[in-house]
């Protein structure tokens, strides 16, 4: 998703028991720019390969049990929240077309359906932005 413009540049579909994480690598590619994600991706294993594609690491900061943020960490992740909200908000516009969730058999239809809502989502953004080809 670019953050500037809000158009879907990238995607990919797992089942349902793969983390979104695990396909992280396929959708960034190198000097990306930055990446704004939430906690669940944050590990030493996607910090390294997003330093090796040339990609600045904004993931929010996670707490644990004995050891919480700090206050300075809370406001570093509100910062990222401001930027992530305009990618999150391409979800909530997938509830327009009825497209937020979907059940079918087989991951070609699974795939099908989702490319075919990202089509449209970025057809209908393009024509209320008055973009040209």
């Amino acid at each position: 998703m670019d953050a500037g413009i809000k158009l879907i540049v990238a995607w990919e579909v797992t089942a349902a028991n793969v983390h979104d994480s695990q396909a992280l690598e396929t959708l960034v590619a190198d000097g990306d720019g930055t990446l704004y994600a939430d906690s669940a991706y944050q590990s030493e294993e996607i910090g390294k390969m997003l330093e090796k594609k040339g990609i600045e690491n904004q993931i929010h900061e996670r707490g644990y049990r004995d050891n919480p943020l700090s206050e300075a960490q809370k406001a570093l992740n509100r910062l990222k929240s401001a930027i992530r909200a305009r990618v999150e908000h391409v979800n909530g516009r997938f509830a327009l077309f009825r497209a937020e969730r979907f059940r079918r058999v087989g991951i070609l239809r699974a795939i099908f359906e989702t490319g075919l809502g990202n089509l449209v989502d970025n057809m209908d953004l393009c024509a209320r932005l008055g973009c040209r080809a």
